[in-house]
């Protein structure tokens, strides 16, 4: 515990060596002065905790010392006991009370009670310092907590004006994407409206021209050369290949605006391939391409929209013939996985139609193949991964695109694997039901009843 300054003010040295020998027990810094003004110049020095004072002393007695003692504002409440040597009247006792004494010590002093007064006076002034201390700590505290209130209203008004700004920015955003969102959807429905407006005005006059040149063809007009017979074969030809690409883009533009519905029925899935590699026979002759063909046994039938089934089949041939070199292969194959029935918990073979699944049909080649940072932009309409394909390999885009989307439609997938520079292999995988079968004979069924109910 740190030690405490008690300052003994008497003239006396006598008096001084027995109040030192009596309070040398409490083991505290005793300060001495011999006159009133001494004490003074001691208690500017030292801060004392206290006061031991004469009252008769020579030049200034003890209650003038305590009169000038209390007129320093530091010294206010400083503990101030009177010693005297002389009886005193009530009235001198009264005075000294006034002038901020405490108590009174007469000497000679009995050294229990000095000591117990001196002791338990000490005791209060470091109460009182701890106190005093505390409360400083609290009043910094307090300052600290009321500045921190304060920064933190001062924050959390900043962050509501913030959020406040950030929310108008938000809703003026919201209103300029939802403005922008609108006209890209006006947009959108405008450029499938043309396309579909157009595509529809382009096939009219186009089946004419189709029609008028198969016709030539055929000579129903009278006879024709071998070179115009040739000119006629190229005009069909190019016509066609015109068609197939407005119907893409019409489709694909129906698909696009919602407008596009499948109609379903049992498809026999041979049929469908080979009509599908018969659109592109002859293209893959003319560059002399080997085509393979490998159907499952047990695919007959799948439930499909025929007609887009082969649109499908004929996006992903074609672009296998465009995309192989001269006397390279392509090929289609069909697989069918059948998954466990549930009911009974058994897994059936591939011949068994008991099951249900899904149908893999595979377009393959060993062409100019695709590199794999261009893989995530294979199937995005208008799009070819290279322009120095558009001029080797001419083409809008929009197979892939259409073909992806028509998968979509059938609920099924496509997927990829390609190496650049060997070769693709393209994948539509669609779902097989174990009704697929018997709903496709009693279709035939029914068609062949309603054939033989016209023929009577």
């Amino acid at each position: 515990m740190e030690k405490v300054n008690i300052l003994l003010v008497d003239d006396q040295p006598g008096k001084v060596l027995s109040y030192q020998a009596i309070l040398a027990d409490l083991d505290e810094n005793l300060i001495l002065a011999r006159s009133g003004r001494e004490a003074l110049q001691c208690l500017l020095k030292y801060e004392v905790a206290l006061i031991l004072l004469d009252v008769i002393m020579p030049e200034m007695d003890g209650f003038e010392t305590a009169t000038l003692i209390r007129q320093h504002p530091r010294l206010e409440q400083t503990t101030i006991i009177f010693v005297t040597a002389f009886s005193m009247s009530d009235m001198d006792r009264l005075k000294g009370y006034e002038l901020g004494a405490v108590d009174y010590v007469f000497a000679p002093a009995v050294p229990e009670i000095l000591r117990t007064k001196v002791s338990v006076f000490v005791e209060l002034y470091r109460k009182r310092q701890e106190l005093q201390n505390l409360n400083r700590v609290l009043t910094e505290t307090n300052a600290a907590m009321a500045a921190e209130i304060a920064e933190r209203k001062r924050a959390e008004a900043a962050l509501e004006a913030a959020r406040a700004s950030l929310a108008q920015r938000v809703e003026e955003r919201t209103r300029e994407l939802r403005a922008a969102n609108e006209d890209l959807a006006r947009a959108s429905r405008l450029k499938n409206e043309f396309f579909a407006c157009m595509s529809h005005e382009l096939r009219t006059p186009l089946h004419a021209i189709l029609g008028l040149s198969e016709a030539m063809q055929d000579q129903t007009y009278g006879l024709i050369n071998e070179n115009q017979l040739e000119a006629l074969g190229n005009i069909a030809e190019s016509g066609r290949h015109l068609l197939a690409l407005i119907n893409d883009i019409l489709d694909l533009s129906k698909i696009e605006a919602g407008k596009l519905e499948l109609e379903k029925a049992p498809v026999m899935v041979e049929f469908v391939c080979q009509a599908s590699l018969r659109f592109v026979n002859q293209m893959a002759q003319q560059k002399r391409l080997k085509v393979f063909t490998n159907l499952e046994n047990a695919v007959t039938t799948i439930q499909a929209d025929e007609r887009h089934l082969k649109q499908i089949l004929v996006n992903l041939l074609g672009n296998a013939v465009k995309f192989t070199p001269e006397g390279g292969s392509i090929g289609l194959e069909v697989a069918g996985k059948v998954e466990p029935c549930t009911a009974c918990g058994t897994t059936f073979g591939a011949t068994d139609l008991a099951g249900h699944g899904v149908v893999h049909f595979t377009v393959w080649d060993n062409g100019i193949g695709i590199a794999r940072e261009d893989l995530e932009r294979l199937f995005q309409p208008f799009v070819q991964l290279d322009s120095g394909l558009t001029r080797q390999y001419p083409g809008t885009g929009l197979g892939l695109a259409l073909v992806r989307r028509l998968v979509n439609l059938h609920d099924g997938s496509i997927s990829v694997e390609s190496s650049f520079g060997k070769g693709s292999r393209f994948t539509v995988s669609l779902p097989w039901q174990a009704d697929d079968q018997r709903q496709f004979s009693t279709r035939l069924e029914t068609e062949a009843f309603t054939d033989s109910t016209e023929n009577r």
